[in-house]
């Protein structure tokens, strides 16, 4: 009955969130979400028999590391890259949040960060919070303790880590000090299993991600053999580690705001709003199969495909995530986004699934300066708009909306849409 309660107070702080971006959306795409509605039957535009591709299958997985007492101590999700065409090793992508990320995303007068969650009502459900946080479906969580996860580092051996600051135990002892070292397995789970009542979330999430970059180097080309997972661990679950660790892994994290301000956190708990921005165009980037559309809005897929001389002083990515931020501001769902570098031209480019949805789509010029709006003669499953970003756009990008999280710097390939078939 606890967890009900608790599903019900989130449940209310997003629905006002997303009632509050609504009024965005009736100003600027006036009755998308209605005409939407009316030209969809499971996502897809009714009266276009262009070609439509699909996105390859990208499975996700979460990691979260507690303590003998069911501490959180740190969360990271994953996403396996497609198969290449030989259908070979996979690899992919780890994105790690701060335990203290809030899980109604900052809405509402009370925050719940994660660990909060945890430490309430037992890590049972915590997949299902992360999933719904992020937007994200995720087929294989995977919770563990520090014992269990040194135990499935040992094969890895010694881990070469750059700590940004030193690492205490909820005890106050020090597990590992600040700087360039190399942790035993044993250690290297502590740090990712270390929690604290007094040390910031986002700075434990630091630590996280310097491990978790380690793991991603010893992991290296891909594991010959798969992790030995704890007994009992689901068989996708296992399936999804292995396919994960058997080509190379990248590392990245999320920006957040803190939520310190009493107004918004009377109980004055350690919590931060991810950058739901920059949350989108990460996993919209690696992906997109599994990315959910809870807004009222067009689903649409951002394309930044900028040459480097095209671009001063920003980077693909910055300018696929000021689009991301601009579109969930007029209540749009970004299912996917795609920096794959080519020769942009200057007018934004936005493909339509369906001759019904021009008009609206036209008002997107409010968004993105002059745009040229035309039906897509090749059309993506789910996805209402296929916006190819112009030259035209890149004045409106401000620098200081680039993300604040580290996966601007991280090299991810993009996840291109595949299987083609006609609707």
């Amino acid at each position: 009955m606890t967890v009900s309660r608790h599903k019900r107070r989130v449940s209310t702080t997003r629905a006002l969130g997303l009632a509050i971006a609504g009024l965005a959306l009736a100003l600027v795409l006036g009755v998308v979400g209605g005409v939407a509605i009316y030209n969809t039957k499971d996502g897809e535009a009714q009266g276009n028999s262009a070609p439509v591709d699909r996105f390859p299958d990208t499975p996700t997985g979460m990691v979260a590391v507690v303590d003998g007492l069911g501490n959180l101590g740190s969360v990271a999700v994953f996403a396996v890259r497609p198969p290449d065409e030989s259908g070979a090793a996979r690899g992919g992508s780890v994105v790690v949040l701060p335990v203290s990320a809030d899980v109604s995303g900052g809405f509402g007068d009370e925050r719940i960060p994660l660990a909060q969650l945890a430490t309430t009502y037992g890590t049972d459900a915590l997949a299902d919070d992360v999933s719904a946080l992020l937007g994200l479906a995720i087929d294989a969580p995977l919770v563990v303790t520090v014992e269990e996860l040194g135990a499935v580092l040992g094969s890895l051996g010694p881990l070469a880590v750059d700590l940004p600051e030193g690492v205490v135990g909820r005890d106050g002892s020090e597990l590992a000090a600040a700087g360039a070292q190399t942790l035993d397995p044993p250690t290297a789970a502590a740090v990712l299993g270390a929690s604290s009542d007094v040390v910031p979330g986002t700075s434990t999430a630091r630590a996280d991600l310097a491990v978790w970059r380690a793991i991603a180097a010893a992991v290296g080309p891909g594991l010959p053999e798969p992790w030995a997972l704890p007994d009992g661990t689901p068989t996708p679950t296992v399936t999804a580690f292995s396919e994960l660790l058997s080509g190379p892994v990248g590392v990245s994290a999320v920006g957040s705001r803190a939520l310190s301000d009493l107004a918004v956190n009377p109980s004055g708990v350690d919590a931060v709003a991810l950058d739901r921005a920059e949350v989108v165009t990460i996993f919209g980037h690696i992906a997109p199969s599994r990315v959910a559309a809870p807004n009222t809005g067009y689903t649409a897929l951002v394309r930044s495909p900028f040459a480097d001389d095209q671009l001063d002083g920003l980077t693909r990515y910055d300018v696929a995530y000021a689009a991301t931020g601009a579109l969930l501001g007029v209540d749009a769902n970004v299912l996917s986004v795609d920096t794959t570098a080519d020769e942009a031209g200057e007018q934004t480019v936005i493909e339509v699934a369906d001759e019904s949805m021009v008009t609206s789509a036209e008002r997107l010029a409010d968004v993105f300066g002059d745009v040229d709006v035309r039906v897509a003669e090749r059309r993506v499953a789910g996805v209402n708009l296929i916006i190819t970003l112009g030259t035209a756009y890149l004045p409106i990008v401000e620098s200081t909306t680039r993300p604040s999280g580290a996966a601007s710097a991280t090299s991810t390939a993009p996840t291109a849409p595949a299987t083609e078939e006609t609707l």
